[in-house]
């Protein structure tokens, strides 16, 4: 009974880490739009090279670069913002698939601010929502 007992527990295991190596943590990858919640209409461009183009109706364009860290839950998404006159700003947001196809990422109250620990209208500045394009 032992032996079979301890050959489901490593065989259990070995499906979490191939779950885990399997998952993909370039999701994020490609050109996603929406709003945010206070309507301003928003497209975010993840390259592959951690570059990120962002796009923002009110506010304009933005380079900046960007990291996500799949190990955390929620999953940490920081920002590093480069501003025309060699300014940065980084912000450190959270994300959270909702489908394949849909993120919804909260920043953080103030731009210097501490990261939001869930997406819910109390702990972020603002929430984007947003829909895969590509």
């Amino acid at each position: 009974m032992k032996k079979s007992s301890a050959a489901s527990k490593i065989i259990i295991f070995i499906f979490i880490i191939v779950g885990y190596i399997g998952c993909d943590h370039n999701n994020h990858i490609g050109t996603w739009e929406g709003k945010s919640d206070s309507d301003e209409a928003i497209k975010l461009i993840f390259k592959p090279n951690s570059e990120l183009e962002i796009y923002l109706s009110r506010r304009g364009e933005e380079k900046s670069s960007y990291q996500f860290d799949y190990s955390r839950d929620p999953i940490w998404l920081d920002i590093d913002l480069r501003s025309l006159h060699g300014g940065r700003t980084k912000l450190s947001c959270i994300a959270k698939f909702i489908a394949e196809d849909e993120i919804d990422i909260g920043l953080p109250i103030f731009e210097s601010g501490e990261r939001p620990l869930n997406l819910s209208p109390e702990s972020v500045g603002e929430l984007w929502i947003l829909k895969r394009a590509n």
